[in-house]
């Protein structure tokens, strides 16, 4: 608990002293592969049929009824016009537009109607089994009154519709078939015939119609039933054409992205990057300052590469570096192990932090002579950095000679170790204030 208290204080304090925000920039994606979302025309079939129609009625008399009514005719022809649309959205169903005239001897019906498609798909291409539903309005024109020496009292001759349909289109080639259906158009027409003290009502129920016409389809059905990226979904249902081999892909043929970072999981190598997080090619999360923070959690920008920084992508208001040395060596190019990062770049580019440089020598030979060694390590950093333009104020110079090892001396791995400077930069006005609030 106590360090996460402590990582969150560092975390305020640099954002509030050092930090200031850049709006999140994304990547570009032109190198990443394109996949090809498969566009169908508008206009999916045209068709145009005709055939034999049979009306359905029902009598009903009043007194005895009307004599000599004569039945409506049941027997007559039909004609339909239909567009059939690409539906982008759900492949499985297409809605149409129809327009069809049932034709009898005394009366016309004209029904204009909307609906949907589904069309089976079969191995054999040339055939496309299908159903439909629709929805009307039916409109009848009469041409001969079912009896001369009456009234009309009342004739209603619009009625809402319900269409029910199965058929087969046989292509011929990829654009042309032959259509083969049977249509059932349910509707409520009524006409009232008033003789003398009686009444009649002849009531037209329904339709039942086969047509045979033909289709023209805008694309090839061979294309649209294939599946030309082998991903198992076939062109009609594949929004994502050209998909990778071996890429796994949803249910409408797209190459899935698990962590939805725009790249798919196939080339991947970074899984569950954080939503809205910035990503490379690799669909790695971006670290533009290289401190190991990604872009999307990093509140301190553009820090200095190699800098160490806190789980905020800011550097610490205090953290120290140990510099080691060969045995008597205290020149800056006597070094063993460097910086990980540039420190004259670094005290240049932060000018609020300061450092300090403490040196510390083995406990080979007298105390005297370890602590005059260890003195001279600290100076020659000293000298290096004023050498570089770094002011004398911002530096502080000590030497602990063979005292405060970070090792027992028994070894000689453990001597190489104590002989060292500890560097340590540190913001001294962020320590002002803890101590001042630590004071209260």
């Amino acid at each position: 608990m106590q360090n996460i208290v402590k990582i969150c204080l560092i975390c305020a304090l640099a954002l509030q002293l050092e930090a200031a925000e850049n709006p999140e920039k994304k990547l570009s994606y032109s190198e990443l592969p394109k996949f090809e979302k498969t566009t169908y025309p508008l206009v999916d079939t045209l068709s145009i049929k005709s055939g034999y129609s049979k009306s359905f009625y029902s009598r009903s008399n009043d007194k005895g009824g009307v004599s000599n009514l004569v039945d409506p005719e049941a027997n007559g022809w039909g004609i339909s016009g239909r567009v059939v649309f690409n539906n982008g959205k759900d492949a499985l169903f297409k809605p149409y537009i129809d327009m069809t005239s049932y034709i009898y001897d005394d009366r016309v019906f004209y029904i204009p109607s909307i609906g949907l498609r589904h069309e089976f798909e079969l191995q054999n291409k040339a055939f496309e089994p299908y159903v439909g539903i629709g929805v009307g309005y039916t409109m009848m024109d009469r041409k001969v009154s079912p009896l001369e020496t009456a009234e009309a009292l009342d004739e209603k001759t619009h009625s809402a519709s319900l269409t029910l349909e199965t058929g087969m289109d046989y292509y011929l080639n990829d654009n042309w078939a032959l259509d083969l259906s049977v249509r059932m158009d349910s509707y409520n027409i009524e006409t009232v015939v008033a003789g003398i003290n009686k009444i009649s009502t002849l009531e037209d129920r329904y339709s039942v119609n086969v047509f045979a016409g033909v289709v023209y389809r805008f694309g090839a059905i061979a294309h649209q039933d294939g599946d030309d990226d082998n991903d198992g979904v076939q062109n009609s249902r594949d929004f994502c054409t050209g998909t990778p081999l071996d890429a796994e892909v949803d249910s409408m043929g797209c190459a899935k992205d698990s962590d939805f970072d725009s790249v798919i999981d196939i080339y991947d190598k970074c899984e569950n990057t954080p939503e809205s997080a910035a990503v490379d090619t690799n669909g790695c999360a971006l670290d533009s300052d290289e401190d190991r923070v990604i872009d999307l959690l990093d509140r301190c920008p553009n820090t200095l590469k190699g800098a160490p920084v806190t789980n905020c992508g800011c550097i610490p208001y205090k953290f120290n570096i140990d510099l080691t040395y060969g045995y008597n060596k205290y020149k800056t190019q006597n070094i063993l192990e460097h910086l990980s990062f540039d420190a004259v770049k670094f005290l240049k580019k932060y000018k609020h932090y300061k450092v300090s440089i403490t040196g510390y020598a083995d406990a080979k030979g007298s105390s005297k002579n370890n602590f005059i060694i260890a003195k001279r390590r600290s100076n020659e950093v000293k000298n290096f950095l004023l050498s570089k333009g770094i002011d004398m104020s911002r530096i502080l110079v000590y030497a602990r000679g063979d005292k405060e090892s970070a090792t027992d001396n028994k070894t000689v791995q453990n001597r190489a170790k104590n002989r060292r400077i500890v560097v340590e930069f540190y913001r001294d006005d962020v320590l002002k204030k803890i101590v001042i609030k630590a004071e209260k």
